[in-house]
């Protein structure tokens, strides 16, 4: 979240690839979140 503050309160523009990999990360937590309550079995099933 570092570069997230010194871009609101600085007015730093991060590189690129900070934007890119940030997105990847939060990407790849959601799609975690996606297949964990995928994978959950309903009380139907349970």
């Amino acid at each position: 979240m570092g570069p997230l503050w010194v871009w609101l309160f600085f007015s730093e523009m991060p590189a690129t690839e900070t934007f890119a990999c940030g997105a990847l990360v939060i990407g790849a937590i959601l799609g975690n979140i996606a297949v964990e309550l995928r994978a959950r079995p309903t009380a139907e099933t349970a």
